[in-house]
């Protein structure tokens, strides 16, 4: 199966995504503490938080998923993944070990001291190995899913029409019966199988090329912030709200697109280089520490404006120290790394 190589986007923009999107789960991380579905419910809620963790939530992640489509077809068009083997045996490595790893001796451990859990450690144990509450670590187990869907697709995808496609999968995840295949995150993999696809054929059709005027930026603004606005409001059917969620995401994926590749950002600058080069390992590793934060914290009154920018900075900082940590002591194989090769979050090599 050949792929055709057309205008990738510079690498540099590919970067700054990532980069722009692991500032974002960090933070949404965070802001979500202040929800009425926080592990720490003495947590205040504070409907302007929330209304700013839901902005966050409805792209972060979808984010990701599309960077990650976006860069497994560069991959493909310089001959990467020819072999089942191959793929297998690097996305394995890239995603479930550091599954197992931080999910058995970092995220279990967290839990279970902060009392956020009530779960035995073998209980815990088990839950990992069914991929059922798993905090974070869903999105490898998602993504790793989608890797292999994908690659056994291709056949079809490279002949169909790219919105026959993302339509289809959209569809498959609004009518399956997904809490019927609650089993190693099969619904969040399918779930969020548009956007890996959206990025797959943004790639590949050079859909990441297209330059919005002002105005169209101004539109694609109005519009996203209606439905986000409006969708809690509204009384509608369940798909309708779902295929909502799906273009307010695909909406904002447009719009950071369209931002990112007019930046004019310094790439050599040593904070941007810092949070690039540890970017997957600052999402391994952020949850554990701001829980704890947020524990220490107890029942101490600390206005939100001050929490929420202080516990940011830390787990950023420390995850990146924890990162750097792992990679020194060469335990590169806890981040999905080998001994030579730094890589980031779209765990594609």
């Amino acid at each position: 199966m050949t792929f055709t190589r057309r205008q990738p986007l510079a690498p540099d923009t590919y970067d700054l995504l990532k980069t722009f999107a692991i500032l974002l789960v960090v933070l949404g991380h965070v802001t979500i503490i202040y929800s009425p579905l926080s592990s720490f419910p003495q947590t205040d809620g504070n409907k302007w938080i929330n209304l700013f963790t839901d902005g966050i939530y409805a792209f972060h992640m979808p984010l990701f998923f599309f960077i990650s489509g976006c860069i497994y077809v560069l991959g493909r068009q310089r001959q990467k993944y020819a072999t089942w083997p191959e793929l297998l045996g690097k996305k394995f490595r890239r995603l479930m070990v550091p599954y197992f790893l931080v999910g058995i001796f970092l995220l279990i451990p967290t839990l279970m001291l902060l009392e956020i859990t009530s779960l035995s450690f073998a209980q815990s144990v088990g839950h990992l190995l069914y991929g059922h509450q798993v905090k974070h670590l869903w999105f490898l187990i998602a993504l790793f899913i989608q890797f292999l869907f994908i690659r056994a697709a291709e056949p079809l995808l490279v002949k169909i029409p790219a919105l026959v496609g993302i339509l289809t999968s959209i569809a498959l995840a609004i009518l399956l019966p997904l809490s019927k295949l609650d089993f190693f995150q099969l619904p969040m993999a399918i779930r969020y199988l548009p956007y890996f696809l959206l990025g797959y054929y943004a790639q590949r059709e050079a859909w990441t090329q297209i330059r919005l005027r002002g105005g169209e930026i101004a539109s694609t603004i109005a519009v996203a912030a209606a439905i986000f606005l409006l969708r809690p409001r509204l009384h509608l059917p369940i798909s309708i709200y779902l295929l909502l969620d799906y273009l307010l995401a695909f909406l904002c994926i447009c719009l950071a697109l369209q931002i990112v590749s007019r930046m004019r950002m310094d790439t050599k600058k040593y904070w941007y280089r810092t949070v690039a080069q540890s970017s997957f390992g600052i999402y391994l590793l952020h949850p554990m520490i701001i829980y704890s934060l947020f524990f220490l914290k107890a029942d101490r009154s600390i206005h939100p404006a001050i929490m929420i920018p202080a516990v940011f900075i830390i787990a950023l900082i420390v995850s990146i120290l924890g990162t750097r940590c792992l990679r020194k002591l060469n335990l590169p194989i806890v981040l999905g790394e080998t001994q030579k090769k730094i890589v980031v979050l779209s765990a594609n090599e």
